[in-house]
């Protein structure tokens, strides 16, 4: 089983003003990332608009990402998220994904009505219970977001059963938790906030799954080579940098930035899905003046080139 390491680009998705999901936007951005050099590719997450995408718009979305790393770094390893609000759409998504070869699968908790410890369990019992049993899951906790958290003891009741139960991602700043999760046997962590990627792999997480190395890959690749290296004083400073950016970038809370910032990098200027609101022209001059200021703090540490 392939398992997700270091930076892990969680993948925005580009609409066009009729809010059609392009393909070939979806393969330019694609190809973006990879030639930033991160290790991994996560579409159809939070930052790619889940909650607002049909079944089928999911499915084209992952079909475009491996598809398109098959053809320019088969290496990198792939995962979808499929989690829905419908249970078997969720195991439609994931067998979907199996089919066209990605290396396993996401899913996050249920959202909206708060269900407990043992609802939880039997939501992803009966998920895994559909799937070939080779083929990997992380299991996705934002519980600031989705209103239910998923505890360090029902992944553990759920890896007793099911093997390819391989890891957990955790987004959300708790670096208590983050630590039980750590010290669950067969269990490797990935963890969503990525401003805090290097002191969280200090500790024993694999890597991030990253919304911002989305906008700038080479930032992120960078601080994983550094760490990887053991040049932790260079990796500390360098992630200044990022959580600067991540301030800028309301840690993700405003996805129609992503879009602003994608284009400034040279993607097709793209639209967020309603009910999510795109930025106005003042919203968007202030936006690029900060985040042009920020790149050219980098300038003579890392090339944007």
């Amino acid at each position: 089983m392939k398992k997700l390491k270091g930076v892990v680009t969680a993948v925005p998705t580009l609409l066009d003003d009729q809010l059609v999901v392009r393909k070939d936007w979806m393969v330019q951005l694609t190809e973006f990332i990879i030639k930033g050099g991160v290790d991994g590719l996560y579409p159809c997450g939070t930052t790619g608009e889940m909650l607002y995408l049909t079944k089928a718009e999911r499915k084209m979305i992952a079909e475009t990402v491996v598809e398109t790393k098959n053809r320019i770094n088969p290496k990198i390893t792939t995962y979808i998220h499929v989690g829905a609000a419908i249970p078997q759409e969720t195991v439609e998504l994931a067998l979907h994904a199996h089919s066209i070869g990605a290396d396993g699968v996401g899913v996050v908790t249920p959202w909206y009505h708060r269900i407990d410890d043992e609802a939880l369990y039997q939501y992803y019992d009966f998920v895994f219970s559909q799937l070939p049993n080779d083929f990997p899951l992380y299991v996705y906790n934002i519980p600031q977001l989705s209103g239910n958290d998923l505890k360090p003891n029902t992944i553990a009741d759920l890896k007793k059963k099911y093997a390819n139960l391989v890891g957990v991602k955790y987004s959300y700043s708790d670096f208590n938790r983050l630590k039980e999760y750590i010290a669950l046997d067969g269990i490797e962590v990935l963890v969503g906030p990525d401003v805090q990627m290097i002191e969280s792999m200090f500790i024993g997480a694999k890597g991030t799954v990253s919304g911002l190395s989305a906008l700038y890959p080479e930032l992120f690749s960078k601080l994983n080579t550094l760490f990887e290296k053991k040049e932790y004083e260079k990796a500390v400073h360098l992630e200044t940098y990022a959580y600067t950016l991540g301030c800028i970038m309301e840690h993700g809370g405003n996805l129609a930035k992503f879009k602003v910032a994608l284009e400034m990098r040279g993607l097709p200027r793209s639209l967020v899905k309603p009910p999510l609101r795109n930025m106005n022209k003042d919203e968007r001059t202030e936006f690029l003046k900060s985040l042009q200021v920020w790149e050219n703090s980098l300038s003579g540490i890392l090339s944007l080139n």
